[in-house]
């Protein structure tokens, strides 16, 4: 079986990003009344087996997360957050599925991240 490693990862993300932006905030749920900025939201997406035995046990997850930038400081600073999201996954072994900017008609912009990879 296993076992769900969720936490382990949110926290090292945190540490990693905290260590290039020490004012960053960060969380995995968003109220949008209450945010300060700059945000990360974190949180799983999916979590479906990729791997069984004959004997029908669980060896191996597909770990998808979406993490998403929120900064008050233009679309040009949450790409750099960003950025450096995708740089710190991609050394855990994650994948980047998506990297977009998302267009808002607010003051607030937001890039969305999706990572995967296989655990076992």
């Amino acid at each position: 079986m296993v076992s769900d490693k969720t936490n382990k990862i949110y926290t090292e993300l945190i540490e990693y990003m905290k260590s290039k932006y020490p004012d960053i905030k960060s969380g995995t749920t968003y109220n949008e009344n209450k945010v300060e900025f700059p945000y990360i939201y974190f949180f799983l997406v999916d979590m479906p087996t990729k791997l069984t035995t004959l004997s029908n046990t669980e060896d191996g997850v597909g770990l998808v997360y979406q993490i998403e930038v929120y900064t008050d400081k233009g679309a040009d600073k949450a790409r750099k957050i960003a950025y450096e999201v995708r740089t710190h996954m991609i050394s855990e072994g994650f994948k980047c599925k998506n990297f977009m900017p998302v267009p808002s008609a607010t003051n607030v912009s937001r890039f969305v991240t999706r990572f995967e990879r296989l655990d076992v």
